[in-house]
């Protein structure tokens, strides 16, 4: 069986990683006078999947349960002799390496002591970088202009917006694909953009590709500086994004965003007489169970529909005329100020999740951007730039020997 899987994968191609940058849970279990136990079980149950991950702790006490999903779970230990303990509201991000020690009291009545929290605060004694993890609450709630979730990386003190400028057609696709700064460093050529676990940058100029939905974002991970050795080529920061995956429960979303220039301010690079904004931002998300326990599914489309002026210096607008002048001497079209200027894109991304076995979990994805560009200023033609892209990814997870 898992001979077959390994062909399928491999006959489908597309883009395969061997594991994504997931989380890690370890710690020692104790009994109450604070000596080690060996051979105590240790579980770890996702509340929204109810998959499971088991281990026992060794000589030392020690246990380690990896990799894990981004996600809440409840960790139960027991022993021998020893009355069972029940964590719950245990929150593990994106990259996390979580120490959670236990302590089991010895048994008197059969009886399940029970730890309720909110959400139990993870040490990560092994973490040498500067991170901070913009969580799924976060990306949910917070107000943001034009639904770009990277624009969250922003809130990290150390992130800025980068100055930097690409040639090509890229360059027109500055609102589309933010270009962030970490330290002061230049963005290009710099940072890497990981979408899970894979390479998601661009290699012409360093920046991303045309990233998911907001709606299709788990969360993600902003490291700064003195990050691990396994992400490699890295000089500026790094951006460790995890799309979302379904679970046991149904849960679906329909939005629409509305904004226009009768809602907004005017804006004071417009030309004179000419100052339209039309934006429509629409979609739909769903994700569930297909096989309760072992397959989930998710699926998310948004769509964007934008007019709006465009805008000049007031070089051009003092010397339209004579810019007209010469573009008609060259043969090319005159500039024409009151055109529209359009941005208009369709995001379709869907994710299957298989728990084959306790020890062995894949997944595919499959992303598509669709973007349609056109009338950009001062262009010979118009710029009529249709940008599809697709990408199919798979991915696999083993839990390692302890």
């Amino acid at each position: 069986m898992r001979a077959l899987w390994m062909i399928i994968l491999l006959l489908v191609g597309g883009s395969v990683r061997g594991q994504v940058r997931e989380a890690e849970l370890s710690g020692l279990v104790r009994d109450p006078a604070g000596a080690v136990i060996a051979g105590a079980v240790v579980r770890a149950r996702n509340v929204a999947t109810n998959q499971q991950w088991q281990t026992t702790t060794n000589l030392d006490g020690r246990y380690s349960l990896r990799p894990l999903p981004p996600g809440r779970y409840e960790v139960e230990a027991g022993a021998m002799g020893f009355q069972p303990a029940v964590i719950r509201g245990v929150e593990l991000t994106v990259g996390q390496k979580g120490t959670l020690d236990i302590v089991l009291t010895v048994e008197r009545v059969r009886e399940e002591v029970e730890v309720r929290s909110g959400g139990v605060a993870m040490v990560d004694p092994a973490k040498t970088e500067v991170s901070a993890v913009i969580d799924e609450t976060r990306i949910r709630e917070l107000p943001i202009s034009g639904r770009q979730f990277i624009d969250f990386a922003l809130l990290n003190p150390s992130t800025a917006v980068g100055r930097g400028f690409s040639f090509g057609a890229t360059a027109l696709l500055a609102e589309d694909v933010p270009r962030l700064s970490f330290g002061g460093l230049f963005e290009q050529h710099t940072n890497l953009i990981t979408l899970d676990g894979g390479d998601h940058t661009v290699l012409f100029n360093g920046l991303q590709h045309i990233g998911p939905s907001q709606d299709a974002v788990k969360e993600f991970r902003v490291l700064n500086s003195t990050y691990s050795v396994e992400y490699g080529r890295v000089m500026g920061g790094i951006v460790n994004i995890i799309t979302r995956s379904g679970s046991n429960d149904l849960h679906g979303a329909v939005y629409y965003y509305l904004r226009n220039d009768a809602l907004d301010a005017r804006n004071i690079l417009s030309a004179p007489g000419f100052d339209v904004l039309r934006q429509h931002q629409f979609g739909a998300s769903a994700g569930g169970a297909l096989v309760r326990d072992r397959a989930f599914y998710f699926g998310n489309y948004e769509g964007q529909r934008r007019g709006e002026s465009p805008q000049y210096t007031s070089f051009i607008l003092e010397n339209l005329a004579a810019i007209n002048r010469t573009k008609r001497s060259l043969g090319l079209s005159e500039e024409r100020l009151n055109q529209l200027q359009a941005k208009n894109h369709d995001y379709v991304l869907g994710r299957v999740d298989l728990q084959l076995t306790a020890a062995h979990a894949v997944f595919a994805r499959y992303s598509l951007a669709d973007q349609r560009n056109a009338n950009s200023p001062l262009s010979p033609v118009g710029w009529v730039l249709p940008l599809p892209f697709g990408r199919t990814m798979f991915g696999a997870s083993r839990r390692l020997p302890d």
